[in-house]
């Protein structure tokens, strides 16, 4: 599983087809930017894609795709829009996902997909729904059943968490469990240059600090 060097921001668009990439980001804009770099070299390609997302956001993703040449025809057939809360209620069992519904649902789609068209590029939120919500855990396992999922099909995935949602301290450990739990880590878009592997990973970790950081002085200076 490796990132390839593909000069547009920070590499997130060509990845090999049993990535499973997490961007962090400081903006809804600069997720787009990226999240539709990752779609698009998907159908230069000739994957189909999934993206399951808050519905409000559909219009976005598909406008992000048309920002890069991407046009109607070009997806016609080929672009999946799902509801990311409706797909959890068909796997949630309490405040974890059930693996049996998880690999009838989420597996079967992506199994139908790729024996129709032999591949498939996903983007996916939602474990943010999850971790917003106030459920690391199950945003977590969810993590850990689509890499299972990978075991059985190859495809890419890419999720994506805002860094301001983890801007305590005590969100360290899960913080990381996250960044453990996918073969490339992509940091907030306030760095210079474009980091990849092991130096992305642990700049992400630092963002992570740094915001909780902050939010320990600031609390701080509010009781003082």
């Amino acid at each position: 599983m490796s990132l390839s060097p593909s000069g547009l921001n920070q590499g997130a668009g060509r990845v090999s087809q049993a990535a499973h990439v997490v961007k962090f980001y400081d903006s809804e804009d600069g997720l787009f930017a990226i999240a539709g770099e990752f779609l698009a070299e998907g159908v230069l390609a000739g994957e189909p894609l999934v993206v399951i997302a808050r519905g409000a956001r559909h219009d976005a993703f598909t406008a992000a795709l048309r920002d890069r040449g991407i046009n109607d025809d070009a997806l016609a057939g080929r672009l999946q829009l799902l509801d990311a809360h409706e797909m959890l209620r068909q796997f949630m069992a309490g405040t974890l996902p059930d693996e049996s519904r998880f690999m009838q649902t989420i597996g079967g789609l992506v199994a139908s997909t790729i024996k129709k068209h032999g591949a498939l590029r996903a983007y996916g939120e939602m474990v943010d729904i999850l971790w917003r919500d106030g459920n690391p855990e199950g945003a977590i396992r969810l993590e850990e059943l689509w890499n299972d999922l990978a075991k059985r099909h190859t495809f890419s995935l890419f999720c994506a968490y805002p860094i301001g949602s983890f801007y305590r301290e005590t969100d360290r450990g899960t913080f990381d469990a996250i960044c453990e739990r996918h073969s490339h880590v992509i940091p907030a878009e306030n760095v210079d240059g474009a980091p990849a592997g092991d130096q992305a990973r642990v700049i992400a970790q630092l963002q992570q600090r740094a915001a909780a950081l902050e939010t320990e002085i600031r609390q701080r200076k509010e009781l003082e």
